[in-house]
């Protein structure tokens, strides 16, 4: 993955109070901007906002899967 290209990410609806409760989660589609290997974290804009993601809970999106998704 590199800057520039449409992601699908995993957005968490209600935070958690600890890391061991279970989460509700939405995958979400935005555009990366940043991404360091170093701390493993990346920044997606999506719906006018910037959130801060983990790289476990990203990948590529394709623009056929997102047209399959809009029918």
């Amino acid at each position: 993955m590199k800057c520039g290209d449409l992601v699908a990410f995993v957005k968490e609806l209600y935070p958690r109070k600890k890391l061991s409760d279970c989460g509700i989660f939405r995958w979400k589609t935005g555009i990366l901007v940043e991404k360091d290997e170093e701390s493993k974290k990346a920044v997606v804009l999506c719906e006018g906002e910037l959130i801060t993601v983990p790289l476990e809970a990203m990948t590529i999106r394709s623009f056929k899967s997102l047209a399959r998704d809009a029918q």
